[in-house]
């Protein structure tokens, strides 16, 4: 199965953030002392927070049908702004903004996976 990868019609806003946390094993005896432990070969977690304004009706659509033909499970290539290669992601949140005359908005929750 080929794996499709997600072209918006422009780079996201400069406000796009991403958050990051470390899944770990935790093992807590008395004295304060712990043992911890990596959980998984990939223990990073990443999502980011994307959104694109001010983009006309159809281009939106165009990222919908996209993301929808994903289902919220299937994963895609995404190249983040200024990175070097594409990451695979799932989304399985994504919210349509109205903007002003025929412009609309689409901000969506990337999550980073480790499928083969």
């Amino acid at each position: 199965m080929t794996i499709q990868t997600f072209t918006p019609p422009s780079a996201p806003d400069v406000s796009a953030s991403g958050s990051h946390k470390f899944r770990i094993l935790k093992a807590q005896f008395g004295d304060a002392y712990s043992q911890r432990a990596a959980d998984g070969i990939n223990p990073l977690e990443s999502d980011y927070s994307f959104a694109w304004t001010l983009e006309s009706v159809t281009d939106v659509a165009t990222m919908k049908a996209f993301l929808d033909a994903r289902g919220g499970h299937e994963a895609f290539l995404y190249t983040i702004p200024n990175a070097v290669a594409a990451t695979k992601f799932t989304c399985e949140q994504y919210s349509e903004i109205w903007e002003e005359g025929a412009l609309k908005g689409l901000s969506a929750t990337f999550k980073r996976v480790y499928d083969l």
